[in-house]
């Protein structure tokens, strides 16, 4: 059964997709295995849509976004996967970073490696009955890192547009 937040997210990859006449859908495996959606040129992206903080909230909150440590079956998370980059998805446009760029940001953020079952910023949090292992991070703080802005109104030819690194 898919819910609303699958068909969300799901969106996210496919308008994120649809920006890039270049662009190449990941194998089934490498979307699972590997954490990459979708290819443009050389570079592999892992997409992540607007989320919501608690289950319950009535709307996705484009000022934070979880990373995952270790997914639901307590294998490693997309964090350690293969993309080369993650887009967060945000209002009127993604977030492209490094993935490895973001990895030593949290490394270094998050210093207290105790798992809590309480969430908080910058703190490593399981959901009761799952095995995975995510982080809250503030947007404001991915803005801060290096990174490139996709614009959703824009249909870009390949990935040479964009990627002049933007702090």
């Amino acid at each position: 059964m898919i819910n609303s937040m699958d068909r969300i997210r799901r969106q996210s990859e496919i308008d994120f997709y649809n920006l890039f006449k270049n662009a190449e859908w990941s194998s089934e495996t490498e979307d699972m295995y590997e954490h990459i959606d979708v290819h443009i040129g050389e570079m592999s992206v892992d997409i992540k849509g607007i989320k919501r903080v608690n289950m319950k909230d009535a709307a996705a909150n484009p000022d934070i976004h979880w990373v995952e440590f270790q997914n639901v079956r307590g294998n490693k998370g997309w964090i350690y996967g293969g993309a080369s980059h993650i887009a967060f998805e945000l209002v009127d446009t993604y977030l492209l970073i490094e993935r490895e760029v973001l990895y030593q940001f949290c490394k270094e953020k998050i210093v207290d490696r105790k798992v809590k079952s309480t969430k908080g910023l910058y703190t490593l949090y399981r959901r009761k009955g799952t095995l995975d292992v995510i982080s809250l991070i503030l947007t404001e703080d991915l803005l801060k890192l290096p990174h490139n802005h996709i614009n959703k109104n824009e249909v870009y030819e390949d990935e040479k547009k964009f990627l002049k690194s933007t702090i």
